[in-house]
C-alpha cells in the first residue's frame, strides 16, 4: 500500500457512515496471490457462495487471485460464478507436481544437468575477476550462482530445518523435444489472425523474445576456453544452455494447468468484459515501479482507478501480467511498460475495493498466514539467501498493513492461521486440506467464532495433516510399507479425528467431514458439495 493502514480509514467511514446506511450494500471480492495455496481460497468461496449465497459485483485480485477472480467474473449471476469456481475446483485439485503449473525451460533444464560443469564455469569467472577487477560481472555475479558444495550445504541445511529442498521445490519436467535451448520459442506477431485475442496471451506466455547478450572480454574470453577441456561432452550443451540464460527472462513457463486455465475450453476472456462485473488485476510496472491494474474493459487503470493512456488489452493478458512472478515468468509488455506480478506492491488488493469502487461489504481472502518461520540458518548463509529473507519480511510487513487496512474498513477477512502448505507444494491430499481448512476459516470468520471453536478446528486440521504425512510415508515401495507401528500411529490420529469432529460445531464444517476419519486423504476424494 501506499500508506500506512489506518491513514485515512477513519475519515472515510465517517464521511459516508450516512450514506452507507441509506443505499443497498455493495459486496466485494478481494481475493490475494498465494500460487498453489490458492487451494484455501477456493475452499473459503466456496463456503461464501455455498452458505452464504454472496452475490459479489465487484471482484479485484492479484495473482492466483487474479485467475480465481477473473474466472468468477464472466458473469454476474451467483449460480454461475458457484460452476466456475467447482470447475476451477476440479483442476487445481488435480495437480500433483510443480511442473503442472510451472514447466521448465528446455534451457533450464539442460543447465542444472550439468553441475560439474557449471563449477568450472564459475571458477573461470572468478579468476578472471582476480586477473582483471574491473571486467563487466558475468553470469555468476549477476545470478548469484553458487558452487555445487554450497548447494548441497543448502540442501543438508534444508534437510536439517525439515523444509523441501528447493531443486525438488522447482523441478519441472523438460519441454519438448523439438525445442531449442539457444533459440528461444518465436513470439507471436500482431498480424496473426488466426488467433483470438486470448490465444495470443496463451502463445505470449509461452514464448521469449531474444534479450540483450552478455558482455563478454577477451580476458573472460580465454580463461574459459583454457576450462573447456574440463567440460568434456558437457561443453556443448552447456554453451547452448548458456544462450538460453542470456536470452531468455525466467526459467519456467506455464505449465498443463495454467495453459488450460487460460484456454478456451475453460475461460472466456470476452465475458468478463460483458458480464456487468467489476473487475481490478493488480500488477507492478518495472520501468515505473508502479502498482497498476487492469479493468475488466482491458484499459489499465494507477492506483486511483484513473484511465492511463494507451490501448485497452484483451482481460487474459492483464491475468498473465498479475500472475508474471519476477525470474519464474517473464514480464508482459502492454504500452511500451514491463508489468511483473502485483502482489510485489498490492498482494490484498482491498483499498482499490473500497477506496475506488465503492465496496460497503468486502469479503477479502488471503491465502497465507501471517509472520514468518524461524529460520536459524539464515545469518550465516550466503548473500541470496540474505536478501530473500528481507525480501520475506518486506512483503510480509507490506500484507499485514493491507489486511489491517482491511478489518478497519469493515471487511470479513479470512485468512489462516497455519501454513498447510507452500505457494509451489501440489500434493493433492494436501491441497484437499487447505481447500477444507479455507472453508472452516470462511465459516469462522462469518459467523466470529469464538477461541475455543477455532482451537478444535485447527487441531482437526493439524491432526488430518500428521496422518497424511504418515499415511504418504507408508506408500507402496517405500521403506515403511509394511511398518506396523506407523500404521498403528495412523490409525490413533484417526481416532482422534474422529473425536475432535464430534466436539466441533458442526456448522462450521463442510458436509463431508465426518468421512475425513474414515478414509486416507490419498484417495480420490469428490468435493464438498
Amino acid at each position: 500500500m501506499s500508506r500506512p493502514a489506518w491513514f485515512g480509514v477513519l475519515p472515510f467511514l465517517g464521511r459516508h457512515a450516512s450514506t452507507r446506511q441509506e443505499t443497498p450494500a455493495v459486496q466485494g471480492l478481494v481475493i490475494a496471490g498465494g500460487g498453489a495455496r490458492a487451494s484455501f481460497q477456493i475452499g473459503a468461496l466456496r463456503y461464501l457462495y455455498e452458505r452464504e449465497h454472496i452475490a459479489p459485483s465487484v471482484i479485484t485480485a492479484t495473482s492466483a487471485g487474479a485467475i480465481l477472480g477473473s474466472l468468477l467474473a464472466q458473469s454476474k449471476d451467483p449460480a454461475e460464478q458457484l460452476a466456475s469456481l467447482r470447475g476451477i475446483e476440479k483442476l487445481w485439485l488435480a495437480m500433483t507436481q510443480p511442473s503442472d503449473m510451472f514447466t521448465e525451460r528446455s534451457w533450464f533444464t539442460q543447465l542444472k544437468s550439468h553441475a560439474d560443469a557449471l563449477d568450472v564455469l564459475r571458477q573461470v569467472e572468478e579468476k578472471a575477476e582476480h586477473d582483471d577487477p574491473g571486467h563487466q560481472p558475468g553470469l555468476w555475479s549477476r545470478f548469484g550462482w553458487g558452487t555445487r558444495q554450497a548447494a548441497a550445504k543448502q540442501e543438508g541445511d534444508a534437510k536439517q530445518a525439515g523444509a523441501t529442498p528447493t531443486h525438488q521445490v522447482t523441478g519441472g519436467a523438460a519441454t519438448g523435444a523439438g525445442e531449442s535451448p539457444d533459440a528461444p520459442d518465436a513470439a507471436p506477431t500482431s498480424t496473426d489472425n488466426a488467433l483470438s485475442p486470448q490465444e495470443r496471451t496463451l502463445a505470449l506466455a509461452m514464448s521469449e523474445e531474444p534479450g540483450e547478450p552478455l558482455g563478454w572480454t577477451p580476458n573472460v574470453f580465454f580463461q574459459l576456453a583454457a576450462g573447456l577441456p574440463q567440460l568434456g561432452r558437457a561443453s556443448a550443451d552447456l554453451t547452448a544452455a548458456w544462450r538460453g540464460l542470456e536470452r531468455n527472462r525466467s526459467l519456467f513457463k506455464p505449465g498443463p494447468i495454467l495453459r488450460r486455465l487460460l484456454s478456451r475450453d475453460f475461460f472466456h476472456s470476452e465475458q468478463v468484459t460483458s458480464s456487468g462485473m467489476t473487475l481490478r488485476c493488480a500488477f507492478v510496472g518495472l520501468n515505473s515501479g508502479e502498482l497498476r491494474y487492469m479493468r475488466e474493459d482491458g484499459h489499465i487503470v494507477d492506483r486511483d482507478d484513473k484511465v492511463l493512456a494507451g490501448n485497452p488489452f484483451d482481460i487474459s493478458i492483464g491475468v498473465l501480467a498479475s500472475c508474471s512472478i519476477p525470474g519464474v515468468f517473464k514480464p508482459v509488455e502492454m504500452n511500451g511498460e514491463w508489468y511483473v506480478d502485483g502482489g510485489i506492491r498490492e498482494n490484498v488488493p482491498v483499498e482499490e475495493a473500497v477506496s475506488n469502487l465503492g465496496v460497503t461489504r468486502p469479503y477479502v481472502i488471503v491465502s497465507g498466514p501471517s509472520g514468518l518461520n524461524y529460520d536459524a540458518q539464515v545469518g550465516s548463509g550466503d548473500l541470496i539467501s540474505i536478501l530473500f529473507r528481507i525480501q520475506s519480511i518486506q512483503s510480509d510487513e507490506s500484507e499485514r498493513d493491507e489486511v489491517a487496512y482491511a478489518r478497519s474498513s469493515g471487511a470479513v477477512v479470512i485468512e489462516p492461521e497455519l501454513s498447510v502448505h507452500e505457494t509451489m507444494e501440489f500434493d493433492p491430499g494436501t491441497l484437499r486440506i487447505n481447500r477444507d481448512y479455507g472453508w472452516m476459516r470462511a465459516a469462522e470468520a462469518v459467523h466470529e467464532a469464538d477461541a475455543a471453536t477455532q482451537q478444535v478446528n485447527r487441531e482437526i486440521i493439524e491432526t488430518r495433516l500428521q496422518a497424511w504425512k504418515r499415511e504418504r510415508q507408508m506408500k507402496p515401495g517405500s521403506p515403511h510399507e509394511f511398518d506396523q507401528a506407523m500404521l498403528n500411529e495412523v490409525g490413533q490420529l484417526k481416532l482422534h479425528l474422529q473425536s475432535l469432529l464430534g466436539s466441533a460445531d458442526k456448522n462450521l464444517l463442510p458436509p463431508d467431514a465426518q468421512q475425513w476419519w474414515t478414509r486416507s486423504e490419498g484417495d480420490d476424494a469428490p468435493a464438498a458439495s
